[in-house]
């Protein structure tokens, strides 16, 4: 009883920006009555002190909020998670098209991936155009290894399409983290983007800005081509396709020759060029021309050969080197013709079995690298801080003042049930890396009377000495149950059965007939 009159007076201490960021946490429609109800409640069961930091950490531990919402909610930030029909849930990047968010559809609560154009490019009507297009392309598209495009819709001033969310890691980070790849995993990558590319081109469709940054390797080892935002849909004229100080679209490290000339002009051989810088990148972990400067990368690419792969993988099998150097030819005309003719080519090399028995794409990401984490980009290729973020899709998150005279309007503490330590659940912080999946408590938080010691490395109670008189007493018992039914057993199988006497009943029917029935 003491303990309860401690946790209510408790409840009177919250301070007025306490109440205030509750009412407006609650405003923002991120979390619900209840929910939070059972934040407040787990922190007073806890005897901690109730403040906004303290409640945003407890409901990122129960799953209510993400990292980054929570984030936003204590800077101030109340309003503009919604687009839609969707909840933004974290950014995951962002490119010079767009910025890519993780969101939550309201109702079907599917996750997506809403690639957003930038507040200020609505006013661009070449950007906006731009966007269109790239929509128009992806929905074109449907291939186990290209990203998938559902919808494109316009919402509060702002234009977004709906995406396939990939949860995995794109190919540079893949290669950063881990180094430079094997021989039979750069393949099987090569295999699975150029049946994408094929896809696309068989539709008209080129890509234009191939790179390790937009393939996207999931955990089962599917590669899925992200960021359209540089495709170009048939082979029309289009002169207008420049980056917006007026030079050639594209990443220069992997940019064929004719497209620094000519962006609209290109065919499908300049994705072949650029996937076989990419291979180039799979295997040494760095791009064909190494240059820091601009203008010399991309001179190089017009005039100067790669390095041999062998220089710096001497093990390498000549026909992969060779083939990676007939991808990356000057001439298109001296280039692997098509992404047709480039599998072929590559399934020749695996056939032949001269890429070594080093393990495939399954054993390069696991469970934890699947996982949403601040620092990962989905779908996207440049990674961005939260400034620049929060610069390019300006007023999709913002700090509008809440109206609200009485913030108890909307949460009176006093409608709390009054706290029972036994009644709450313990939240404790998120479990995964963005805060999105709740926290599961260990099996020894449901036994306070565990010991700790090398018994318990399991995760399991351990058995204390009262436990074990109690199991023995039971399971004597139950021998002394088991014996006794058995005996009953046999005794009435033993037993002959009384002979039963028929019973008679004598009754009428609707018509005052007699009608008698006969039973044992």
């Amino acid at each position: 009883m003491t303990d309860n009159t401690s946790l209510a007076s408790n409840r009177l201490k919250l301070s007025d920006s306490t109440k205030k960021f509750v009412a407006r946490t609650l405003k923002s429609d991120l979390i619900e009555l209840s929910e939070m109800k059972q934040v407040v409640g787990s922190l007073l069961a806890q005897k901690c002190e109730i403040d906004s930091k303290a409640i945003v950490k407890t409901a990122v531990g129960a799953g209510h909020l993400t990292r980054w919402q929570g984030k936003q909610l204590l800077a101030g930030h109340f309003d503009g998670f919604f687009l839609g029909n969707y909840k933004l849930l974290k950014p995951l990047g962002a490119g010079g098209m767009g910025v890519v968010y993780l969101a939550e559809h309201n109702i079907m609560q599917r996750r997506m991936a809403l690639k957003i154009l930038p507040v200020a490019a609505m006013k661009d009507k070449t950007r906006v155009a731009r966007f269109q297009a790239e929509a128009r392309a992806a929905a074109q598209l449907d291939h186990p290894n290209i990203v998938r495009a559902y919808d494109f819709s316009e919402a509060g001033g702002k234009a977004f399409i709906v995406m396939e969310f990939v949860d995995g890691m794109d190919l540079h980070h893949v290669v950063a983290r881990d180094g430079v790849m094997s021989f039979r995993a750069a393949v099987e990558v090569l295999l699975q983007a150029a049946d994408g590319l094929a896809h696309a081109h068989s539709r008209g469709i080129i890509h234009r800005d191939i790179k390790p940054s937009n393939l996207m390797l999931r955990q089962d080892g599917v590669l899925k081509i992200s960021d359209m935002g540089l495709a170009r849909i048939g082979y029309q004229s289009d002169g207008n396709l420049t980056s917006e100080g007026g030079g050639v679209m594209g990443t220069s490290d992997f940019l064929s020759p004719e497209q620094a000339l000519d962006s609209h002009g290109v065919d499908g051989r300049a994705d072949i060029y650029a996937l076989g810088c990419t291979l180039y990148y799979l295997l040494t972990k760095q791009p064909p021309y190494p240059s820091e400067n601009l203008a010399s990368r991309i001179a190089k690419h017009q005039t100067a050969p790669p390095a041999d792969i062998r220089d710096q993988r001497p093990d390498c099998p000549a026909a992969l080197a060779q083939l990676a150097m007939r991808m990356m030819a000057k001439q298109p005309a001296d280039r692997v013709p098509t992404c047709n003719d480039l599998i072929t080519a590559l399934r020749r090399l695996v056939t032949q079995g001269i890429l070594g028995g080093d393990a495939g794409l399954s054993t390069l990401l696991t469970s934890q690298d699947t996982a949403v984490e601040d620092t990962s980009l989905q779908a996207t290729s440049v990674s961005v801080g939260d400034a620049a973020i929060s610069q390019a899709v300006a007023g999709t998150v913002s700090s509008g003042a809440v109206a609200a005279a009485n913030p108890l309007d909307l949460f009176d503490l006093s409608s709390l049930p009054e706290p029972n330590c036994r009644s709450f659940v313990t939240l404790g912080p998120a479990s995964s890396a963005d805060g999105t999946t709740p926290y599961r408590p260990p099996p020894s938080a449901f036994n306070s009377s565990a010991p700790s010691g090398a018994g318990s490395q399991s995760g399991l109670p351990t058995r204390t000495a009262n436990q074990s008189v109690l199991v023995g007493v039971g399971l004597t018992l139950a021998v002394i149950a088991a014996l006794v039914s058995g005996t009953a057993t046999i005794v009435g199988a033993t037993r002959e059965e009384p002979k039963q006497t028929p019973k008679i009943k004598v009754s009428e029917d609707r018509e005052g007939r007699d009608v008698i029935f006969i039973g044992q």
